[in-house]
């Protein structure tokens, strides 16, 4: 399975994964950046990776040189963070500086997670963050209703630019993951994508 964001020591965590995908050449790289959990867990001193320490990039002077060696115009550059206030559909402040930072680095797409709970998507400098896309593999969450919907997001790629944008939503039901076809997760989504404009 591909990973990127995470390694036996700190060289090996800032390597991106990569890929020619029908001749457009794809970039991942995966940081975390998230604040303290609900249950008290602190990613950024507990699972950060050092020198002499396994674990994940962590949001920094080493993620952001990560990101800035990865990008180039030459391929289609993807950031993914996890990060985020949980079961929050708004994103704070904090994540929104560092995802504009992260496009102005070269980033082309900014897709995050760790709310659990969707939140919506912006265009900033031609280039598409995804706030968040809710859970995907996370069953029985049992917090809110909310966490149980989610939202697979189709990006049409030409020339490392995005030409489309088509968000899928789906419904998770403990195991299983269904579209849904009801309109309301959809509806959710582009509404909380409009109410971003409200967070400064």
């Amino acid at each position: 399975m591909p990973s990127s964001g995470v390694g036996r020591n700190l060289e090996q965590a800032k390597q991106p994964w990569c890929a020619t995908i029908r001749s457009q050449n794809v970039k991942v790289l995966s940081i975390g950046a998230h604040p303290i959990e609900v249950n008290v867990f602190k990613g950024e001193t507990q699972s950060v990776v050092t020198q002499e320490r396994p674990g994940i990039l962590w949001e920094g002077v080493e993620a952001f040189s990560a990101v800035k060696a990865m990008c180039s115009e030459d391929s289609f550059d993807i950031v993914m963070v996890h990060a985020g206030e949980e079961f929050s559909s708004l994103p704070d402040r904090h994540s929104k500086s560092l995802y504009h930072k992260l496009i102005d680095m070269g980033a082309d797409v900014v897709l995050a997670a760790h709310p659990h709970v969707l939140q919506g998507m912006e265009v900033y400098k031609d280039r598409l963050i995804a706030y968040s896309l809710g859970n995907f593999i996370f069953p029985e969450i049992g917090i809110s209703p909310l966490c149980e919907e989610s939202m697979i997001l189709a990006l049409g790629v030409y020339n490392s630019r995005i030409v489309y944008v088509r968000p899928i939503p789906v419904q998770m039901n403990n195991k299983i993951v269904t579209l849904d076809k009801s309109g309301t997760i959809l509806k959710r989504f582009y509404l909380l994508t409009r109410d971003l404009g409200h967070i400064r």
